[in-house]
């Protein structure tokens, strides 16, 4: 490496301020580094309560949900089919015609 003393003095100074730009960055990560595992150590607690609950859920819900659904699947196995209902609506109409029809005949018959 050739240069006057200048130089070599100036390439120092750069590389001292490279230095000191990379120790400035290196104690930003350091400082993020000691706060996500501050971070991180409040949330484990929280973890843990909600592996707690999550387990409760499942060992007291989750049979009983079972058992609600399992009825809730027999009550709608007894509920009227759609052509089912269409066919009671159908008769219904068709009972409610012959009901007139016998009321106006019946009328019909008096008035005369």
């Amino acid at each position: 490496m050739q240069g006057t003393l200048g130089e070599v003095k100036q390439a120092v100074l750069a590389l001292t301020n490279l230095v000191e730009q990379g120790r400035t960055r290196m104690d930003v990560v350091e400082k993020s580094s000691s706060d996500i595992k501050a971070a991180l150590g409040r949330l484990e607690p929280m973890l843990g309560r909600m592996d707690d609950r999550a387990r409760k859920l499942e060992v007291d819900t989750l049979p009983k949900l079972a058992t609600d659904l399992g009825e809730l699947k027999g009550r709608v196995s007894q509920l009227p089919t759609t052509i089912a209902i269409f066919t009671y609506m159908g008769g219904l109409v068709a009972l409610t015609i012959v009901l007139f029809g016998a009321a106006f005949g019946v009328l019909k018959y008096l008035s005369h």
